[in-house]
């Protein structure tokens, strides 16, 4: 079972319906060597992914919804 950050019992009242159900499948389907950290200031401008998944052999994937219409 991945680790989360913050845990999920911390976090779950900010996160939308979908993003609870992503750090709940990612959490228990995705291997004990899995860091996923939920919304944390990234880079020079503090953007805010939904997720950042990392693994030390396999890298980082960041993950944020996207729509269209989006700015």
């Amino acid at each position: 079972m991945a680790t989360l950050i913050p845990a999920l019992g911390a976090c779950v009242s900010r996160m939308t319906a979908g993003e609870r159900r992503l750090a709940e499948r990612l959490e228990h389907k995705l291997d004990d060597d899995y860091l996923l950290w939920y919304d944390v200031p990234m880079g020079p401008r503090n953007l805010h992914p939904d997720f950042c998944v990392m693994h030390p052999r396999r890298g980082i994937l960041m993950v944020k919804d996207w729509r269209l219409n989006t700015p």
